[in-house]
């Protein structure tokens, strides 16, 4: 991680440190704790400075009385932003307009509190902080891990190194949350240390996150049996898919898995999506092997394919098991001609008896998720209906666009089902 690919109003741009940060004359937005440090990212920052210098008087936030209103004023300036640079924004610089320092009761420019804690949440006055206090506390610690985490992975600049462990082969049970199962996947003895304090196991879990969903999923629908499956390989389809997922430790995930489904010796995952860049693939470190994995010949192959769903099923190996990742199949619901979803649904769910595990950001986007895939066939069998997901990932992600609660998590709700075909 580069220290612009992320923003913090409270830390230095550059070093991300807190101390001393003082704030461009000009923006008013970006800090630095040296003179030297200004300098070093001027050449970035200058673009980005002239537009939102040029845009300043738009932040006339006196006529902004509701949250709602906010949002729509953030969105205004992200358009004026890439009007006025002729391009799309940098991931630093959207979180400048999605995270802009202002009074969190009264939008006011004019900041003289910050919380000590978080660092995240602004005031113009000691009254309004303690009018907030309330709402504040209950996210306060969650923001604060937010932060620490992006600082670490860019101090570190890998994710933590842990070891799968060899779980025994009399051991047919199965965690029952993201804790437990940490525990039992890794070498190391977590016990003790809580996700909310631990920067590091946040960050551990957060690598072998999407093996305990895969693994659970499989053995809610009994694909799974006393840790075998009824044939030595799975065909995984990742539909939706974005280059997120294309940098996903395949290595671990896959490692995790064949540890704990005894017979199974390959693992074939097709990464489908029309973002999908297929040449990232290159950029990520070569898979490697446990010496149990070498000895039993397993392996994993990852596939990317850019292009959706609809267009590029036939010529895939068919799915044992589909997984669409806080995919929004809602997002467009509304507006059919933008809607690109609704073809790929119909052919993803012809794959009879083939598990679907949907996830979601939150529980009202679980619902409306769901909800169109109950419209689109009615012949579904639900194992999970809209659920919270005990195997979330722990790492929590600023979110500009809620109100009372500024972060959410990945796969944070969860819906299990199939089409029977009955």
């Amino acid at each position: 991680m580069n220290y612009y690919d992320f923003y913090y109003y409270s830390l230095c741009h550059v070093c991300k440190e807190r101390i001393n940060v003082k704030h461009c004359k000009k923006c008013k937005c970006v800090g630095y704790c040296s003179k030297e440090h200004q300098k070093l990212d001027w050449l970035m920052h200058k673009s980005i400075c002239t537009a939102i210098s040029l845009t300043r008087d738009s932040f006339n936030n006196k006529k902004i009385f509701s949250f709602q209103s906010w949002i729509e004023h953030r969105l205004k300036l992200h358009s004026k932003w890439r009007n006025i640079l002729k391009r799309e924004l940098l991931s630093y610089e959207n979180q400048i307009w999605m995270f802009l320092p202002v009074c969190s009761i009264c939008y006011s420019e004019d900041i003289t509190v910050v919380c000590s804690e978080c660092l995240n949440v602004y005031f113009c006055s000691k009254e309004h902080q303690e009018k907030f206090e309330s709402c504040h506390e209950r996210y306060c610690k969650e923001l604060s891990l937010c932060m620490k985490t992006d600082v670490e992975l860019f101090q570190i600049k890998q994710y933590p190194i842990s070891k799968v462990a060899s779980i025994p082969a009399n051991y047919v049970g199965f965690p029952e949350n993201n804790f437990e199962f940490l525990n039992c996947v890794l070498e190391e003895n977590n016990k003790g240390i809580t996700f909310q304090k631990d920067k590091e196991l946040v960050l551990k879990y957060e690598l072998i996150a999407l093996s305990a969903n895969i693994l659970n999923t499989l053995r809610i629908c009994k694909i799974i049996k006393e840790r075998k499956i009824d044939k030595p390989e799975v065909v995984l389809h990742v539909v939706g898919a974005c280059n997120t997922e294309i940098t996903f430790d395949w290595g671990i995930i896959s490692e995790v898995v064949f540890h704990y489904i005894i017979n199974l010796v390959y693992l074939k995952v097709y990464l489908i999506g029309p973002t999908c860049n297929a040449s990232l693939l290159e950029c990520v470190d070569p898979l490697t092997y446990c010496c149990e994995c070498i000895n039993l010949e397993r392996k994993v192959d990852v596939e990317v394919v850019q292009d959706l769903y609809h267009n590029a099923e036939n010529n895939l190996r068919k799915p044992d098991f589909i997984l669409l990742l806080n995919s929004g199949l809602h997002e467009f619901e509304n507006q059919k001609d933008l809607d690109t979803w609704l073809p790929s649904i119909s052919c993803l769910l012809k794959n009879v008896n083939v598990p679907i595990l949907l996830t979601a950001y939150t529980k009202n986007e679980i619902i409306k998720d769901t909800n169109i895939l109950k419209c689109s066939c009615d012949n579904l069998t639900f194992f999970l209906d809209c659920v919270e997901n005990p195997f979330v990932n722990l790492r929590p992600f600023r979110d500009w666009n809620t109100e009372n609660k500024p972060v959410f998590y990945f796969n944070n709700y969860i819906t299990i089902l199939k089409n029977a075909n009955v």
